[in-house]
């Protein structure tokens, strides 16, 4: 009797192997980019486990918002302590106050200048040329070009800050002349309360009358944030009451600021915090035993403002918008780089950002 044929062996669907090949594929890629990213600190680790990252990618026009966010600025330059908070407040329509034209800093001087800015670094001159001394026409207007170049830059991560197609008038606030961009999801108003001269009453006073604007320059829409964008580190001691140790290292201490403008603008928004539902936002170190809220800037967004090139601060290349800018500006000798507002690094601009929240 003849054996039975064997059927022949088929080989799996072309369609399985498709499938499996595509699995494969995404499996190698997915562990390359593992593989290939930059190794995160045990330091970033511990802050990822307890402080949210927030960044905003929409803009919010007027008639979306659910109310105005009061963004307080001392000087130009101080509008990055307090990024997060705008960031966190995506469904407001923010208004930016840069209350003083920063007319006092000595880098409106030739021999100031001369020796912290560094161009062949990549600084930018500030223009126009300052140094005919400080409290001077130009040395008010190279502030305030370089605080609308910064908004400028940081439009591209943070698009409300776009002012590219906005109206720039000057008008009276308070019975003294101001400046008032508007643009689609932002209104900047640029006002002269007087550079080391800002008292709580004297930022109060003005706010009242930037607030009068409402349903002319400004949205009319009710007051729901105010932050003080004004680092505060007078305490700057190490603190036991500290919740997240991750945020306060042992043997570290907060970095120590106390100048009187920024004084000034954080008693004001305190006091001011009744008049917002959300209250006041005011800037200072997790050291500090009143922080109580902390946010994080995503690397990426704090690069494009921080970044350093490689090597010391004597040769490192500036990178970030903040450091081209305002290299001119900065302290020590430039704006150093962290995580965390520490005395021992000298960090003024830190990645994470702790606030001080008084609730009305």
């Amino acid at each position: 009797m003849p054996s039975a044929r064997r059927a022949p062996r088929r080989g799996p669907a072309w369609w399985v192997v498709a499938a499996a090949l595509a699995m494969a594929l995404v499996v190698v890629t997915v562990t390359t980019s593992f593989l290939l990213r930059p190794a995160q600190t045990v330091q970033e680790f511990a802050l990822s486990r307890v402080v949210p990252e927030v960044h905003s990618t929409q803009v919010v026009t007027e008639d979306r918002a659910e109310g105005l966010h009061l963004y307080l600025v001392p000087h130009a330059d101080d509008e990055l302590s307090g990024w997060t908070s705008l960031a966190e407040g995506s469904d407001l329509y923010p208004v930016l106050v840069l209350l003083t034209q920063g007319e006092q800093t000595i880098r409106c001087t030739a021999e100031g200048l001369q020796r912290h800015l560094q161009a062949e670094l990549g600084e930018e001159h500030p223009t126009p040329d300052p140094t005919t001394g400080r409290d001077t026409p130009a040395c008010r207007q190279a502030r305030w070009n370089a605080f609308q170049e910064s908004l400028r830059e940081a439009s591209e991560h943070t698009p409300s800050m776009d002012l590219t197609d906005a109206q720039e008038v000057t008008t009276t606030v308070g019975g003294d002349s101001a400046t008032v961009v508007r643009g689609s999801g932002v209104t900047v108003i640029a006002l002269d309360l007087g550079d080391t001269q800002l008292t709580p009453e004297s930022v109060r006073e003005a706010v009242d009358h930037v607030l009068a604007l409402a349903g002319t320059e400004l949205p009319d829409l009710p007051l729901t944030r105010i932050t003080s964008s004004a680092y505060v580190g007078a305490d700057a001691t190490g603190s036991k009451d500290c919740a997240q140790p991750a945020l306060c290292p042992d043997g570290e201490q907060g970095y120590g600021y106390a100048h009187d403008d920024h004084r000034a603008t954080h008693e004001a928004a305190r006091a001011l915090a009744p008049r917002a539902t959300e209250g006041a936002f005011l800037v200072t170190h997790p050291y500090d035993p009143a922080a109580n809220e902390h946010r994080a800037l995503p690397p990426k967004v704090y690069d494009a403002f921080m970044e350093l090139g490689p090597g010391d601060a004597d040769s490192a290349r500036r990178l970030g918008s903040h450091q081209r800018i305002y290299g001119w500006l900065a302290f020590p000798d430039v704006w150093r780089v962290g995580e965390l507002p520490l005395q021992s690094t000298e960090v003024f601009f830190s990645r994470v950002q702790s606030y001080e929240v008084f609730a009305p």
